[in-house]
Order: C-alpha cells, then structure tokens, then sequence
C-alpha cells in the first residue's frame, strides 16, 4: 500500500472497529471511570499504529493495518475481562504462545543463515508473530463478545428461563431451589464465578417468576451498562440485563435487590395490561388502583437523565423498591432457618 492508503484503510477500520467494541463489548478498567478508559483504548490503539507503521516500512498491507486495530482492542479486551473471563482467555493467550514459539523454532532451529538471510527470516518471522498476535486478538474479541454480537446477551445465563408453571409438582419455588438459594450467603458468594452468580441470579428469577404467577419467562444476563446503571428490564424482550460490575464488585445482598426490583418491573406491566384491556366501568374497581397508575406511567415514561426525581417518584419505581427490600429480608430469613433447622 501507498502510506496514503495504508493510512485511510486504519482510519475506517478504527471508525468501525470503535463503534462496534464501543457499543458492545466497551467496559470501563477496574478503579477507572469510563473516560480515562476510553482515552487508554484510544492511546493503545495510537501506539500499535506507530509502532507497526515503523516496523513494517516496506510491508504496510491491509493486515498490518487491521492488526493496528485488532492489536490494541484484543489487549484491552485482555485487561477489561481478565477476571469475568479468566479461564478463556488464559487458554486463548496459551495456545497462541504455543504457536508462536513453535513458528520461531521452525524458523531458527539449527539453521546456518548469511546475514542477508538472517535479516529477511527476522522479518518474515516479526510478520508471522504480528500474524498470530492478531489472530489471538481476534479468538478473544470473538470468545468475549460472540453473544452480545449474535443475541444481543454479553453474558447469559446457563439456567433456563422458565415461566409460572401450571403443574405444582413442576413450581419453582424457595424449597425445591434452596442448594441454589444459599448461594446468597456472603461467604459462598464471594468464591462464585461471574457465570455461576449470573446462573444463581436465574434461578432467583424463575422462583419470583413463580410466587408473582407471571405466565411468561424472564431471562437474565450479565451486561455493561451506562455508569450507575445497576440493572434494566426490557419488557419487549422480558430480560433483565444486571450490570457485570455490580455483579463482581457489590455485596451479594445488593445484587439480589437490584433483581427483584426488575422482576417486579414485569409484574407492573402485566398488570399494567389487565388494567388497559379491562371494561372502562371494571377500571373504577379498588383492585385496579395501583395497575391504573402503572398503565398511565408505562404510556408516558419518564427519562432518569433529564429529571432523576419524577423518574423515582413514579409508583413503578417506588413500588418495585420497597418489594425488592422486603424480597431481600425474606429470603435471608428463608436462609436462616433452613441453617438453624439443618
């Protein structure tokens, strides 16, 4: 490539690489805000460009130029996701070590080389590790990120969603779940894996599903959401996406509140439902108080970022509150005396 087009070619790759990490898989750095974040992914990415623009003088070519993305990307995806997805990529950066030094000893093993053919193998063999790096950086975007490309889901849960069951002998209740119900002790929690603490999340979820009789499935997954954002329900989707920070970092009593204050969500809406579809002079009845505020709520939404309090002072949020408080009490006392009794 002319240094022109070499040039033009990493800018668009930036533009569209940058959206898309942006969008998706962007997570701020553990003890960072999520500017200084976005600054060191930028910086990383003006240092691969440099050092490579320098390295491959006479090799610029649209793989040097992708690895000029993919380089400061897979790093960053290495740093922001080391302990969310440490096991994959260990495994990941491994095998590329692997290759990498098989390459070099295929290369160099007990070869006898003039220094014209030293110096080209050297570049040859600088191309191949770039060739790999970048390959390795492309395994662990993909592994990372393949979920939240595909459904939408960063982190899903194993556990299956699962409606209010009609057969008792099938209901999801505190009883038939308790081995994953104390998993809500403290000192459980804190040696879980985020996979298992989204995988206990769900089966906290189907349960609430269950004693709120909701005919319809609620998934949960693990998610990057805006900076002091813990959780979200989407009820097109019926999911509840819970912040992956929140999720690694918070007690585990605050976590299972921010659940059950967006399983309650789903219960306002249906409710919110019956009200809308119920005969005008049925609408008048005490038993549709609180879904007739729901219903005019849900119709005009109030936007958090422009006025926080109106936002909070709505009866879908007020309520959801103080279900998640007392959710968090019963199920501790649930807990306590399944203990005292075994």
């Amino acid at each position: 490539m002319t240094l022109g087009g070499y040039l033009y070619s990493v800018f668009w790759k930036f533009v569209v690489g940058y959206v898309w990490y942006r969008s998706l898989l962007f997570r701020p750095l553990a003890g960072l805000e999520r500017k200084a974040s976005l600054h060191i992914l930028l910086w990383l990415t003006a240092a691969a460009v440099l050092a490579l623009s320098l390295g491959f003088r006479r090799r610029k070519n649209g793989w040097i130029s992708s690895a000029c993305i993919f380089l400061p990307f897979g790093l960053y995806t290495v740093l922001a996701y080391a302990n969310t997805f440490r096991t994959r990529i260990l495994l990941i950066l491994m095998l590329a070590a692997v290759l990498a030094m098989g390459l070099t000893a295929v290369m160099f093993w007990g070869r006898r080389l003039s220094r014209r053919r030293f110096r080209a193998r050297v570049s040859r063999w600088k191309y191949l590790m770039v060739c790999t790096a970048v390959s390795a950086s492309v395994c662990l975007i993909g592994s990372v990120g393949w979920h939240a490309f595909l459904e939408g889901e960063l982190f899903p849960a194993a556990v299956k969603a699962q409606a209010s069951a009609v057969d008792e002998t099938q209901a999801q209740t505190i009883a038939s779940n308790i081995s994953e119900v104390l998993k809500l002790q403290p000192e459980v929690w804190q040696d879980l894996t985020t996979a298992q603490r989204i995988d206990t999340m769900q089966t906290i979820c189907n349960i609430e599903v269950y004693y709120l009789g909701l005919p319809c499935a609620v998934t949960v997954s693990g998610a990057n959401l805006p900076e002091n954002t813990l959780g979200s329900y989407d009820d097109s989707s019926r999911a509840i996406s819970i912040s992956i920070e929140h999720l690694e970092n918070d007690p585990v009593e605050e976590v299972l509140d921010t659940l059950l204050h967006e399983i309650y969500h789903c219960y306002e809406h249906r409710l919110a439902e019956v009200y809308t579809s119920a005969d005008p002079e049925l609408q008048r009845l005490r038993l549709f108080r609180d879904a007739a505020d729901y219903a005019n709520e849900v119709a005009q939404p109030v936007d958090p970022e422009e006025d926080y309090n109106a936002y909070a002072a709505q009866a879908l949020e007020t309520d959801s509150r103080a279900y998640a408080a007392a959710g968090v009490q019963e199920y501790y006392h649930r807990i306590a005396v399944y203990m005292a009794q075994n």
